[in-house]
């Protein structure tokens, strides 16, 4: 699916009038600003979008979303992998590409993890709870989140046990 080979970058302004290749460009240059090498080839295709999230007060401020298509998943994993090891600090930050279904369920999922002690986290554009490093478990829909089947400990672990017997 596309989907997992795109990320958006949040933070970092651009001029929305740039033509594509210029765009392309600009990436490239905020993504090596934090350290990561990535080749041209690798970067498939950018645009900006613009979004007016409300603060606290309900006042909307606008805010650049650059959504990015690199070549493969691989690519994607490493790139934000190595941004985030880069220990550099500033407001700009790469994050997975939601289809707009997703961002509402991370929204309710986070809320409602938040009350359980639960943490609400992306794994490979899909969103997932966890309550420790032990386990996981998807959030297919917002009915999932009434499940108390959902909330157990004994998730879903990421590396299955073996036993000897």
């Amino acid at each position: 699916e596309k989907l997992i080979k795109k990320m958006e970058i949040s933070g970092a302004t651009i001029d929305k009038n740039l033509k594509k290749e210029e765009l392309k460009a600009e990436v490239i240059k905020i993504i090596k600003s934090f350290n990561v090498i990535i080749k041209e080839e690798e970067v498939k295709f950018a645009s900006i979008r613009q979004v007016n999230p409300k603060d606290k007060n309900g006042n909307t401020h606008a805010k650049q979303i650059i959504n990015v298509e690199l070549d493969t998943l691989e690519t994607k994993l490493r790139v934000m992998k190595e941004k985030r090891n880069s220990k550099i600090l500033n407001h700009i930050f790469f994050d997975n590409a939601l289809t707009a279904r997703n961002r509402f369920l991370m929204s309710k999922t986070r809320t409602v993890a938040k009350d359980k002690n639960f943490t609400a986290m992306i794994k490979n554009s899909k969103v997932c709870i966890k309550k420790n490093e032990a386990m996981f478990k998807y959030v297919e829909a917002e009915t999932d989140l009434n499940e108390p089947k959902l909330w157990e400990e004994n998730a879903k672990k990421k590396v299955p046990t073996t036993s000897n017997a």
